[in-house]
């Protein structure tokens, strides 16, 4: 799930790298329907990819069941992302399984340490990009 996927150029790549299932949330029209078109092509070359575009505000969106790999590039303030933060655990909560986020340019990072969620990848690429990898395991043991 692409959090903010603007233009859909991530679910694009992730198509490419093996990704099968992939939902983008985007709450610009503008930006939806320029997300459309992208996957639309993309979809001429991975036909068997199945893409999922929601235009909608990412504060209300219920996690897919499946959803296993979530992408941010920093889409959202900290009001957001705390949401987004207790829908996918209600989302584990419902149907638990390991989950991985990446997190492009961190700034909440905190939040989901806060909730329960570990750090498994750190780097810092030049003076302004960073990247995170945070881990949650739900799944009994």
């Amino acid at each position: 799930v692409d959090f903010g996927c603007g233009k859909g150029r991530s679910m694009c790549v992730a198509a490419h790298f093996g990704f099968i299932n992939i939902t983008g949330i985007e709450l610009s029209p503008k930006l939806y329907y320029d997300a459309q078109y992208n996957i639309t092509q993309t979809q001429h070359i991975f036909p068997k990819v199945n893409f999922h575009l929601i235009n909608n505000d990412a504060f209300y969106i219920s996690i897919p069941s499946n959803a296993n790999c979530l992408f941010f590039y920093n889409p959202f303030d900290e009001i957001i992302i705390q949401q987004v933060i207790l829908n996918i655990d209600k989302s584990l909560q419902e149907n638990p399984r390991n989950i991985e986020v990446i997190y492009i340019t961190p700034m909440h990072k905190n939040l989901f340490l806060e909730h329960g969620y570990t750090e498994t990848f750190y780097q810092r690429i030049q003076k302004y990009m960073e990247i995170s990898i945070l881990q949650k395991n739900s799944k009994p043991i």
